[in-house]
């Protein structure tokens, strides 16, 4: 009796699995790594920095990027920032090795802003502080005061259309945001718009309107930009034209106004013209006769 036939196997090796990518991943972690580490400690040493020569008041702190190159962020109670950043590594020699720093401005602001200045990675931070003090903050505290002064408006804008929104919502209740509106900005949005006939996600009818429109309100909503109307009808065309005219009779009560002050007679003459005299005397006959007569 035969022994049972061994399975074959398949004589193709396997092949060896490559390192390649685990190795550079591994090298791109260790050079991550590397990059915040010295990150973290420009970041801290720099913060102490401004903090002993009372920049500002002091109150910096720093905060460390999770990106693959050194980047770090100064902040400040104020709203004041300073991220350094190290741009030029491809560049040979003491060029490589230097930080680009900047200054941070609210999102509002799109004005002027200071020039970056550059700063040595591997100079000392005391030397860092002094190149910043010197070369970037005085333009940049300037440049930094617009620019919140523009936040600030930009915030009051923002509630203005906020409240309008919501009276408008009051008014029409069809009116609805664009659907591209991000959901942090729909109640102050600028654009809205309704239709004749809107159904809820569920199915369910919203409520109606008797003309389909859009509004486009300006910055601070003092007024629209934009009013659209599409099929209006004809009554309601004659009260959107009423309203619009500017000519129509007013209503209300008349009231006193107040008018300017008499003006005084003109004074009596301070000298008198004496004039000649001409005096008709009738004649015994009829004949008229005339005597001039001057004055005293």
């Amino acid at each position: 009796m035969s022994a049972p036939a061994e399975p074959q196997q398949d004589e193709t090796p396997e092949p060896a699995p490559s390192r390649a990518p685990q190795t550079r991943t591994e090298r791109l972690e260790f050079e991550r790594r590397e990059c915040h580490a010295l990150a973290d400690q420009i970041g801290r040493t720099l913060a102490a920095e401004l903090n002993d020569r009372r920049v500002e008041g002091g109150g910096w702190h720093h905060r460390v990027l999770p990106v693959y190159f050194v980047s770090v962020t100064l902040e400040h109670p104020s709203g004041m920032s300073l991220s350094l950043q190290h741009e030029g590594s491809y560049r040979k020699g003491a060029a490589g090795r230097r930080l680009t720093v900047r200054g941070g401005y609210p999102t509002e602001y799109y004005g002027w802003r200071a020039e970056p200045v550059t700063v040595g990675i591997d100079t000392s931070p005391a030397s860092k502080a002094r190149q910043i003090i010197k070369r970037l903050l005085p333009d940049y505290q300037q440049t930094f005061g617009t620019a919140l002064a523009r936040q600030r408006e930009a915030q009051e804008d923002t509630r203005n259309r906020q409240s309008l929104n919501r009276r408008m919502r009051e008014v029409l209740p069809a009116l609805r945001a664009a659907p591209y509106e991000q959901p942090h900005v729909v109640d102050a949005r600028k654009q809205s718009h309704w239709s004749i006939t809107q159904h809820r996600p569920d199915g369910s009818t919203a409520p109606r309107a008797r003309c389909s429109g859009s509004v486009r309100l300006t910055e601070d909503a003092s007024a629209a930009d934009v009013l659209k109307l599409t099929g209006v009808p004809a009554d309601l065309l004659l009260k959107i034209l009423a309203l619009v005219n500017a000519q129509t009779v007013l209503e209300g009560r008349v009231m006193p106004r107040e008018l300017e002050p008499r003006r005084t007679e003109l004074p009596p003459a301070l000298h008198v013209t004496h004039s000649r005299i001409r005096t008709r005397l009738l004649a015994p006959h009829g004949r008229e006769r005339v005597r001039a007569a001057h004055p005293a």
